[in-house]
């Protein structure tokens, strides 16, 4: 797995992670750099990364502006979804005989799905578990 400078901060009262620049770029470990690699696989367009085309997905081409009638359609296909980011994911970490526990992907669920129709947004939290059987919940706006 590729190693990724830490721009994730967490804070651990209200469970929320939250992009920050560091005024030292550190190298991510342990569950930020899972998350890290996820958040990075969901907003990387498939095909735009040149070193790597087949690295990330069409998040924003599925659930970007959308019209109200597959608002529910959609809703029920985003599980399957992020089940196709888990096996992404699995493959992508086989590659990186080193990774801890904490960096092991595990499974991702949905926790929850909802569609602004006043915004035009999604609210989406997913769940990450890891191997070391911990869970972070991660909010996409």
């Amino acid at each position: 797995m590729k190693k990724d400078i830490d721009f994730l901060s967490y804070d651990a009262e209200t469970g929320k992670y939250d992009f920050s620049w560091y005024s030292q770029k550190r190298v991510a470990d342990g569950r930020k750099r899972l998350v890290s690699l996820i958040l990075k696989m969901l907003l990387t367009l498939k095909g735009s990364n040149l070193f790597d085309p087949q690295f990330g997905e069409n998040f924003y081409n599925l659930y970007g502006v959308i019209d109200l009638s597959r608002a529910e359609e959609i809703k029920e296909s985003f599980p399957v979804f992020i089940k196709n980011v888990e096996s992404d994911i699995k493959k992508e970490q086989i590659k990186d005989r080193g990774l801890k526990d904490s960096e092991s992907l595990k499974s991702i669920d949905v926790v929850s799905i909802d569609f602004e129709e006043k915004t035009g947004t999604w609210l989406i939290t997913i769940q990450i578990v890891t191997k070391d059987l911990a869970g972070t919940n991660i909010v996409i706006v």
